[in-house]
């Protein structure tokens, strides 16, 4: 079903061998990937035409975003069915390295957060206070921490 249907779609009418297949699985793979990189730059785009110029909320961006997030939402789940996103480590002090390496990771990834947030806030125009800044370091520990335990369930022995 799955022959036929690539064959269908690419226009291709005659059997293929598994070399050709892989290569036109493959080419389909790498545009699936330009599509979903370029819809996340057009979100991103339009999201900040329409916050800096107050627009409303078109509908066609709800279509995008649902369509990317449904894309992502497919990967991440195929990814975690089939195990993909595990990774062997074959003894306990590779095991530690990698995780104090993840540790180091999730802090870079929450000051990234908190400084974006903060550097969004300042962009939009408003006032820094003591207060906005620890609710923007607060989250990004909360997102460190989530990036952690979330990275941490990859390793096993």
């Amino acid at each position: 079903m799955r022959k036929r249907m690539y064959q269908w779609f690419l226009g291709v009418s005659e059997e293929r061998d598994e070399r050709q297949l892989s290569e036109l699985q493959r080419m389909m793979a790498d545009c699936l990937l330009g599509v979903y990189i370029g819809s996340l730059v057009y979100l991103a785009a339009r999201c900040i035409y329409i916050v800096i110029n107050r627009a409303p909320f078109p509908l066609d961006l709800v279509a995008v975003l649902v369509l990317t997030l449904g894309i992502s939402g497919y990967m991440g789940f195929q990814i975690i069915y089939h195990r993909l996103d595990e990774v062997d480590v074959p003894d306990d002090n590779e095991l530690q390295r990698k995780r104090r390496r993840l540790l180091r990771r999730s802090c870079y990834q929450a000051i990234f957060f908190a400084v974006g947030l903060i550097g969004l806030n300042i962009f939009m125009g408003e006032p820094i206070n003591g207060h906005m800044i620890s609710g923007h370091v607060i989250g990004g520990v909360v997102f460190g921490i989530l990036m952690y335990i979330i990275g941490r369930w990859r390793y096993r022995l």
